[in-house]
């Protein structure tokens, strides 16, 4: 064997066995995580700490995967989605290393993937195709004489979003300025002023010194043959290459000293107290594990828990709209942002002194600094990730192994809890004095609104682009339009019919007929519904107390959604909201609420109040009872709840940025569909108009607000609403029951019933941002049942048509289609330079539909990703979720089977039919969009109705 074992050990955390090998010739880093989990995951990983602002890392990310030697075509990541059984597919970003994680349930479709990733990162074609870069990172756009300059780029795109979002640059900045002796000093993800100084030459030779296997940390995780797939590296990838000695550390930062910067973001109009205000603390390095994982303990007791005495402090000093912790611990120089978001500028001494006494004169408690460690711990245990269970632990262990830490130590943090455990008070006050107090490894970093901060920013572009094109000759004008011609031809070309013969193909035979499926038992006990999915759940209870609101209208719903934020974080009748939280610490492993909405496939629209607990046995009926005091004695404070109101607006505003191609498609399907008509009311453009009119006449309505809390509360927890969901194993079969009836035992009898109020309203709306991209968005509905042709259609629409359409050529950072169970369709755009550009692709697309014409391979790849997106790993405790919204909405397995069947046995021609029921569908024109001042110029004739996103 060509490899040399460094360590093996069983893991508990995995339930398997952990194996450490460096490759004898290259040095590359494997880790094995060997265990029965079916769901398999590779990741190959290179530490590539950002030498610059100019995106180096993430637009090598995206380019790799545009071809490579073995794999010639154009977008082998996008075939593969398009024709794999994959559970997960990407690739990212970090400020210090670059990952390339894929993971599936199929064998060979397993090593089909981790083929294609390593031919990618190894041998891409980005040397000999320049085009590659252009598209995925910058080029010069000019198609005749005359025209100004533009630019263009996929990574340029999404970083002018990701540069429009004031908490996002805040963060950015924020470690810049606490680090700007080493790597996090740099915009790992590329700062859009500077992008396009990035040139081929530093691009390709950034790749050949970091993209080495010697720079590389390779893992395999799952029901896996680790031997043979050790070999099949060896042979076919690491063996090629050697050992290169080349320095890719992350350099400590040596900073000691407060670090001040003001910095501006763009707002559409001014109005009082819209400055970010943040102070911010900076740790050396994350290695000592116990360390940070008391002072993760520590900055949530005293900063980010309901009551936590600092951030109470500022919320009380009424500093400003909402604050905001973040403790980054998964870089080498960890640190501490406080935020004050919505503030104003002259509070920044005020705001600082708050913060400095809190952690001066901090008050510990061992009972609180013990619940707070069991928790922790419960959610270590219970090991629930998104995406696949062994993504998380590879990423876990990047956290120590990428600066020369124990990567087994990732894997074995239980240990810490307990020796955390037997420690007493003073450690943790140490602890404070030596990484809080005697810090002076400061920084503060504020963001000041300016209605002028983006169009100067424009025009300093403009001006930069007209002088860069008044200094080329006329041949070197005319070779820019002969490339962007050229660029353009490149992207329209398609793969040649040799080239996508060489990507690893599945077979119709690969593909199961037999959905995953999860059966639950319904049963009704004289008092109420009970759904149960009988699991293993490790010991685990995961309960849900519902409650039936379906007959809510809009506004009711939104009082409702108000109740879902603000349980546990006002006080009941016997405890604080801090109280509480000591104890739902102590005694769950997690109590969440929320409004869920389901449709069925009957066409009925189901709305539940849904309070979510976790507990192990011994402490099920304490956490009932948690419950069971939050919905029947909490206290609706006015001056608390106005507190929590302005949270509520704080966090919709930040997030928008981020969704904004999902909010603008559910806003509009809210013109047609009762469904999204609820979703936006209680989750999107409609819900932060409501929280924003309440905030804005609370002071004379702020009474009768508190009164229709309490009203809606008692129309929604009452007998008559009541079902329970409980995923669990038959020891806890007779204790889940238990507290389903403690709780029904607690319940009034309202039997008030309300009248949904949805009126249909077809309209047209640009919703004016103050970002530098758009989000555009549009909804038709086929009014036909869902079919497994309707799955295949979906896959030849988003990877063939809009990627190749609304990103290639457009330049966005990505676009979605969504096909509903009764026949909705919604499709929207995401980060878009463009506005009626793909409003003119949404339309043209029953064309696209109309001539489709795959081959067999085309139409076998379209099925095979089809069956993918329908098949998932779920924690357990998702798996009940799921089998209870299956349910719900009426699926049954047959139903379930006979969508697979359909996609297995999808024709072309079973494609082509839906062109005129999509045509027919996109008469109406119900369209959002999200557009920013330069695209609300460009598309404003194009909508009736035309608003600002942040109402006053």
């Amino acid at each position: 064997m060509s490899y040399t074992k460094i360590e093996s050990k069983f893991m508990q955390t995995i339930n398997g066995v952990v194996t450490l090998y460096v490759h004898d010739k290259t040095k590359a880093k494997i880790m094995t995580l060997s265990n029965d989990d079916p769901n398999k995951v590779f990741s190959i990983a290179f530490r590539t700490p950002a030498i610059n602002n100019a995106g180096i890392t993430h637009i090598l990310e995206h380019s790799v995967l545009c071809g490579s030697k073995k794999y010639p075509v154009k977008d082998p990541f996008v075939e593969l989605l398009k024709g794999s059984l994959n559970t997960f597919l990407n690739a990212f970003t970090f400020p210090d290393k670059t990952m390339y994680p894929c993971a599936s349930l199929n064998n060979k479709d397993f090593n089909n993937l981790m083929d294609v990733y390593l031919d990618a990162v190894f041998y891409p074609n980005i040397y000999k195709n320049p085009y590659i870069f252009k598209q995925e990172g910058w080029h010069y756009v000019l198609e005749n004489k005359d025209d100004d300059i533009k630019i263009n780029g996929v990574v340029y795109n999404e970083m002018k979003g990701a540069f429009s979002d004031p908490m996002s640059v805040l963060g950015r900045n924020v470690m810049h300025s606490l680090f700007s002796d080493n790597t996090y000093g740099f915009e790992s993800g590329g700062d859009p002023k500077y992008i396009p100084d990035l040139s081929y030459e530093e691009f390709k030779e950034f790749h050949s010194k970091y993209y080495s296997p010697s720079n590389s940390y390779i893992f395999l995780y799952g029901n896996l043959d680790m031997d043979e797939r050790l070999k099949y590296l060896d042979d076919n990838y690491l063996s090629k290459f050697e050992y290169v000695d080349f320095d890719t550390s992350i350099k400590p930062s040596k900073i000691n000293e407060l670090v001040v910067e003001n910095h501006l973001y763009n707002v559409n109009e001014k109005s009082n107290n819209q400055d970010f205000l943040s102070y911010n603390i900076g740790l050396n390095d994350n290695s000592d594990t116990k360390k940070m994982i008391a002072l993760t303990t520590i900055l949530e007791l005293q900063f980010t828990k309901p009551g936590a005495p600092i951030k109470e402090a500022l919320i009380k000093a009424g500093l400003a709209e909402d604050i905001d912790i973040i403790f980054e611990n998964g870089i080498k120089n960890p640190f501490l942002s406080v935020v004050a978001i919505n503030s104003n500028k002259g509070n920044l001494d005020k705001f600082i002194d708050i913060i400095n006494y809190g952690i001066n004169e901090a008050k510990l408690n061992i009972e609180e600094i013990n619940a707070s460690l069991s928790y922790s711990e419960f959610k270590l245990r219970e090991a629930k990730a998104d995406g696949p269970k062994g993504l998380g632990y590879i990423l876990k262990v990047m956290e120590y192994w990428l600066y020369d830490n124990d990567p087994f130590d990732a894997l074995d943090l239980l240990k810490y809890y307990d020796s955390l455990k037997k420690e007493d008070i003073s450690y943790f006050y140490n602890l404070i004095k030596e990484l809080l107090v005697d810090n002076k490894h400061r920084s503060i970093v504020t963001m000041i609104p300016s209605e002028t901060f983006l169009k100067e920013e424009e025009d300093a572009l403009n001006e930069r682009l007209k002088s860069y094109k008044a200094s080329l000759s006329e041949s070197e004008i005319e070779n820019l339009i002969s490339e962007t011609i050229r660029l353009k031809e490149y992207q329209e070309e398609p793969d040649t019919k040799e080239a996508i013969d060489t990507l690893p193909k599945l077979t119709i035979e690969d593909l199961s007929v037999e959905p995953m499926w999860t059966d639950v038992t319904a049963d009704v006990l004289g008092k109420y519904r009970t759904i149960y999915t009988n699991l293993f759940t490790n010991g685990i209870a995961y309960i849900d107390y519902l409650f039936d609101i379906s007959d809510f209208d809009a506004n009711t719903l939104q009082y409702a959604k108000v109740l879902s934020y603000i349980y546990s974080l006002v006080n009941t009748k016997k405890h604080t909201y801090s109280e509480l939280n000591m104890l739902e610490q102590l005694h769950t492993g997690g109590f969440t609420t929320n409004v869920k909405a389901l449709d069925t496939i009957n066409s009925e629209h189901k709305t539940f109040f849904d309070l979510k607990i976790s507990a192990v046995k011994e402490h099920l009926i304490p956490a009932v009872q948690i419950v069971s005091e939050t919905i029947n004695e909490s206290i609706f404070d006015k001056n608390r709840v106005l507190e929590l109101l302005k949270e509520i607006k704080s966090g919709i505003e930040q997030s928008i940025s981020h969704s904004g191609h999902q909010v603008a498609a559910i806003r509009a399907a809210s013109y047609s569909s009762l469904s999204y008509y609820y979703m936006d009311m209680v989750s999107g453009i409609g819900y932060l108009d409501f929280i924003t009119k309440s905030i804005s006449e609370y002071s004379k309505n702020g009474d009768e607000f508190i009164k229709k809390l309490y009203d809606v509360q008692d129309l929604i927890f009452n007998k008559k609403r009541y079902l329970v969901n409980f995923t669990s194993d038959d020891s806890l079969t007779k204790n889940c029951f238990e507290t389903a009836d403690i709780l029904y035992d607690s319940l009034g009898n309202n039997t008030i019933s309300l009248k949904q109020d949805f009126i249909p309203k077809n309209l047209c709306e640009a919703i004016h941002t103050p970002y530098d991209v758009n989000f555009m968005a549009r909804y038709a509905d086929m009014n036909m049942n869902v079919t497994g042709y309707l799955y295949v259609l979906r896959n030849a629409i988003s990877l063939d048509y809009l990627w190749q359409n609304v990103r290639v050529l457009g330049g966005a950072y990505g676009s979605l289609i969504r096909f509903g169970d009764l026949g909705s369709i919604l499709l929207a755009s995401y980060r878009d330079p463009n506005t009626t550009r793909t409003l003119d692709i949404f339309e043209e697309l029953p064309n696209f539909v109309k001539n489709l014409d795959p081959s067999d391979d085309e139409m076998l790849k379209y099925k095979i990703g089809a069956i993918g997106a329908l098949d998932d790993t779920f924690h357990v405790s998702t798996q009940g979720i799921s089998a209870f919204n299956a349910y719900i909405s009426g699926l049954t397995y047959e139903y379930k089977k006979n969508i697979r069947y359909e996609i297995i046995n999808c024709s072309k021609d079973d494609l082509v039919k839906y062109a005129e029921h999509i045509k027919k569908a996109l008469k109406d024109k119900y369209i959002t969009a999200l557009v920013s001042t330069k695209g609300l110029n460009e598309c404003e004739n194009s909508f009736k109705v035309k608003r600002e996103l942040f109402q006053k």
